[in-house]
C-alpha cells in the first residue's frame, strides 16, 4: 500500500439515456456522470470525479461512453466493474474497467467517435421501440440520402449544425457517414473525431428531409456553405446511440 502508484483508469459505460438528464454532472438532476461518480464514491469512501468522452444530451443512449479516473488505492478491477453494477441504477452499466497511460484523457485522447442514428422505417409504429428508435412511416429515398451524405463528409463549418453560437469554433472534419436497411430499420452511422452539440441529431435531420423529397441532395454543399437557406431539423434524441470510441 506504501509503494501503490497512482492509476489512470478507463471505463467503458453503456446507458439508457430516456430517463436520463444527459451525461454531464449536474447536482440538481439525475445524469450518468453523477450516477457513476456516487458509486465510485461510496466503493472508495471519498469523492471520485471522472472525466468523460463527452456529453450526450437528455434521452440520447450510449453503447460505448468512455470515462476515466484517478485509482488512489490498490483495487481489484474486475471486482470494481461489478461493485460498480452492484450501485448503479438499472439503467446505467459500466462494461469494463482496465489501466491506461497517465497521460490518457477519455476526451482528449480520442481520435474516431461513432453515433448511430436509428429510424423505424415502416407503416406500424412499436411500443417496444419508442424509447430507442424514431417512427418515420413513409417513404424514403436512400439513393438520395447516400448523395446528400457524401457531401457532408470531409472537413467543413458546421455552424448550421449547431445548436447554438459555438464561438467560431464550428469547423469539423466528417470522415464518414454510413446508411444502411435492416428489415424495417433505417441506421445512419456518423463517424468523426468530435462532434457539436445536436450536431448528428441535425444531420440526421436533414437526411431525412431528403429521403423524404423535401430537400434537394444537391443542396447540402449550399447549404453547408450558407448559399442556401435551411431550417435545421433537430431529431428526437431517442433515436441516437453514443456507438463507440476509438483511441
Amino acid at each position: 500500500m506504501k509503494n501503490f502508484k497512482l492509476q489512470n483508469i478507463k471505463l467503458v459505460i453503456e446507458y439508457d439515456g430516456t430517463d436520463f438528464d444527459g451525461w454531464q454532472r449536474n447536482p440538481n438532476m439525475r445524469t450518468v456522470q453523477g450516477e457513476v461518480e456516487r458509486a465510485l464514491s461510496k466503493i472508495f469512501n471519498g469523492e471520485t470525479l471522472i472525466k468523460g468522452a463527452g456529453r450526450t444530451d437528455a434521452g440520447v443512449h450510449a453503447k460505448g461512453q468512455v470515462a476515466n479516473f484517478t485509482l488512489k488505492k490498490e483495487f481489484d478491477l474486475k471486482k470494481l466493474v461489478y461493485a460498480l453494477n452492484g450501485l448503479l441504477p438499472k439503467d446505467a452499466a459500466v462494461i469494463s474497467a482496465k489501466k491506461v497511460k497517465p497521460d490518457f484523457h477519455s476526451r482528449h485522447s480520442a481520435k474516431m467517435k461513432s453515433y448511430l442514428y436509428i429510424i423505424r422505417n415502416n407503416e406500424i409504429p412499436s411500443p417496444l421501440d419508442r424509447r430507442y428508435s424514431v417512427f418515420y412511416p413513409y417513404k424514403l429515398d436512400i439513393p438520395a440520402m447516400k448523395r446528400g451524405a457524401k457531401d457532408l463528409c470531409g472537413r467543413h463549418d458546421f455552424r448550421v449544425f449547431s445548436y447554438q453560437d459555438e464561438r467560431g469554433h464550428t469547423l469539423r472534419e466528417l470522415e464518414a457517414i454510413s446508411i444502411r436497411r435492416f428489415g424495417k430499420y433505417l441506421h445512419m452511422e456518423f463517424r468523426g473525431r468530435s462532434f457539436l452539440r445536436r450536431m448528428v441529431r441535425i444531420m440526421a435531420g436533414l437526411l431525412l428531409q431528403i429521403g423524404a423529397g423535401r430537400v434537394d441532395p444537391g443542396s447540402v454543399k449550399k447549404i453547408l456553405s450558407g448559399k442556401e437557406k435551411y431550417s435545421p431539423l433537430t431529431m428526437p434524441p431517442q433515436g441516437l446511440y453514443l456507438k463507440s470510441i476509438k483511441y
